[in-house]
């Protein structure tokens, strides 16, 4: 749930700071209305839903690195029987 979190809030927040980038460089006051109030919160849940699934389908780091660490063990093992 806090990944859950952590994606939706970095794309909210995304989507909050390019829009401040874009109206400082163009010097424009831009008023986003209801697709700021309503339209970001969507866009970043639909987000942090989409990297929700992708994480899930790919084993995560730390499976990655105990399956390394058994590697390693492993071959340290072959090494001191010979």
């Amino acid at each position: 749930m806090l990944r859950f979190y952590c994606h939706f809030a970095a794309a909210y927040g995304t989507l909050w700071l390019s829009l401040l980038l874009v109206s400082v460089a163009t010097q424009t006051y831009i008023n986003t209305g209801i697709i700021g109030f309503y339209g970001f919160p969507v866009i970043a849940l639909i987000y942090a839903i989409i990297r929700r699934v992708a994480d899930s389908e790919c084993p995560s780091e730390r499976d990655y690195l105990r399956w390394r660490v058994r590697e390693l063990e492993g071959q340290l093992a072959n090494r001191s029987d010979d």
